[in-house]
């Protein structure tokens, strides 16, 4: 048998390097598992990212393919070296050929040469070797959240009364949340495959001010818009779309690692297989703001306020939209409960009818979804209902053996709540978060981008990662050698962490860093970016010289300086 993991991995910024440490452990605890039990492997298929998750999740969908043995050493890795060792402040500071000073405050053309360096040095040998981590699978499900800055049409039919009659009509949503979704195997390992990717991946990575947006081109016959409602652009747009960080619109990208994994678990059954690990961190705790007063806010303070609420609330709508299926799969399964008794009890006449009924409703709900089409109708009730007997089962007292007519009227009257409620062939999600306290890590200031100015953070919080993915690993476990038959089948001796939080403890001071532990050399190159970027950005609002020059002596300078401890 083979379990499936998919891995959601959040935005970070600087703390990509405590998620790299995180995914190390993870892949780490699958491959000792597959070298020791190869008869009931667990395999890593699907990976979704948002921002920096996005980024990882494309490097790591590429390494466990093709290049496993670059994710084998805990410090000399890809990961590590990526976020780590490649993305310094200095580094990001330097101008590069090419870089716009009007567009971004850190240098895009460094990211884009990172970029190229992990994703396409591969390329420079004629025929690069395939060779995949123990832990992969034969193809990988890639999702990455993207924010669309230019909207994507959907369109939804509609009616309208008008003076000649009923005429139809079409709704238009513009949505801005957008995905890019690949399937990767062993025909993708090419330099123009991976240049696409490459590139959706910076887009998802790029944080506003920060670094640019970028341009995709895009397809509308793909997985990602047509069927889903999205209007064909041929007409009237070329589809080169405009993008930004991914987290604006979705930084939990759990219900895209669900759309992915459903791609590939079709057979009854395959839920039961499946797990899925969110790494973030932070955890997804309130953002409620409970100082906030509508009496006392003025109008800047109010229009702050409600900004803050619409990116909050747009970030975590794939949770939102998860924890909602996962309620109403709870519910349904409390009702499955409650009919079980219903039929276990039912005299045989009371049970002929329900069976009447339920098949009835069946055959209505069958025939209709599938258009008339009795080839299909078939075969759908059959893949529904193996999904049911192989879900509801298990509720079957032990020592309790149902009639077939018992089993047929219990399962046929789930299959038809299940239709109506749209949740047949859907399953719970099994969720493992990974995630960290902001006083736990040393990169959590200034909203992750301290991580950036001191190679020294980035160092612990990717040591953190690694202890936060041992203690869950662990736990899991211990509840499998406990015969929780709810777990990832995880049949190996617990890691140590001994060294781990050796190490940390080493590193302790660095959780309490302060502007004034950053090299003073680091901190004023720096200063001098701001303060030349707030000229840019006043020159660009249409300040004349005399006020930009004003407002950076008197107020700008100070509070630049202030902020840098200089």
């Amino acid at each position: 048998m083979t379990h499936k993991v998919a891995i959601a991995i959040s935005g970070a910024v600087s703390l990509g390097s405590y998620e790299s440490g995180t995914v190390y452990e993870l892949i780490h605890a699958i491959k000792l598992h597959n070298e020791e039990n190869p008869d009931n492997r667990i395999e890593i298929d699907v990976l979704s990212g948002a921002s920096a998750g996005g980024m990882t999740a494309a490097m790591i969908a590429q390494k466990l393919l093709y290049d496993g043995a670059a994710l084998e050493d805990p410090i000399n890795n890809s990961l590590y070296d990526v976020w780590v060792n490649r993305v310094d402040i200095l580094d990001l500071l330097n101008p590069d050929l090419g870089d716009d000073p009007d567009k971004s405050l850190l240098s895009s053309n460094r990211i884009r040469d990172n970029a190229k360096y992990v994703f396409l040095t591969r390329y420079n040998q004629l025929d690069p070797v395939i060779k995949p981590h123990i832990a992969v699978g034969e193809k990988i499900q890639l999702g990455l959240a993207l924010s669309n800055l230019n909207g994507v049409d959907y369109e939804l039919p509609t009616f309208s009364a008008t003076d000649t009659g009923m005429d139809s009509g079409e709704f238009i949503q513009t949505r801005n949340q957008d995905r890019y979704t690949t399937e990767v195997t062993d025909t993708c390992d090419h330099a123009d495959y991976w240049v696409d990717v490459m590139t959706a991946g910076r887009a998802c990575g790029a944080f506003p001010l920060a670094f640019r947006p970028l341009s995709v081109q895009r397809q509308w016959d793909c997985a990602d818009y047509k069927g889903l409602g999205a209007k064909d652009w041929a007409s009237y747009f070329t589809g080169q779309y405009s993008y930004a960080d991914g987290g604006i619109f979705n930084n939990y990208p759990l219900g895209l690692a669900r759309d992915l994994a459903l791609r590939v678990d079709k057979e009854a059954g395959d839920a039961d297989k499946r797990f899925y690990f969110y790494i973030s961190p932070d955890a997804k705790v309130t953002s409620a703001d409970y100082s906030f007063s509508a009496d006392k806010a003025n109008m800047v303070q109010a229009m702050g306020q409600i900004v803050k609420s619409i990116l909050s609330n747009s970030r975590f709508q794939d949770w939102v939209q998860t924890d909602s299926l996962n309620s109403e799969l709870e519910k349904l399964h409390r009702r499955a409960k409650g009919l079980l008794d219903v039929v276990m009890n039912a005299k045989p006449d009371e049970l002929s009818a329900m069976r009447t009924t339920a098949d009835k409703f069946c055959k209505m709900l069958y025939l209709e979804s599938s258009g008339g089409d009795q080839t299909a109708q078939q075969n759908n009730y059959r893949k529904d209902y193996q999904h049911a007997e192989a879900t509801f089962m298990p509720y079957v007292p032990t020592g309790v053996h149902l009639t077939t007519e018992q089993k047929t009227v219990w399962l046929n009257s789930i299959l038809v709540m299940e239709v109506n409620a749209n949740l047949n062939g859907k399953d719970k999600m099994r969720i493992y978060t990974i995630t960290a306290e902001a006083s736990e890590l040393a990169s959590s200031p200034i909203a992750a981008f301290f991580g950036f100015l001191d190679v020294r953070f980035r160092i612990h919080d990717y040591w953190v990662g690694r202890l936060k993915a041992r203690n869950m690993i662990n736990q899991i476990i211990h509840h499998v050698k406990q015969g929780d038959a709810h777990q990832l089948p995880l049949n190996i001796s617990p890691l140590d962490t001994t060294e781990i939080e050796a190490k940390l403890e080493e590193m302790s001071a660095l959780r309490n860093a302060t502007m004034s532990d950053v090299a003073k050399t680091t901190r004023k190159k720096l200063y001098q970016r701001l303060k030349n970027r707030s000229q840019l950005i006043m020159k660009s609002l249409g300040l004349n010289f005399i006020v930009r020059k004003l407002i950076l002596q008197f107020v700008l300078k100070g509070k630049i300086k202030q902020f840098l401890k200089l």
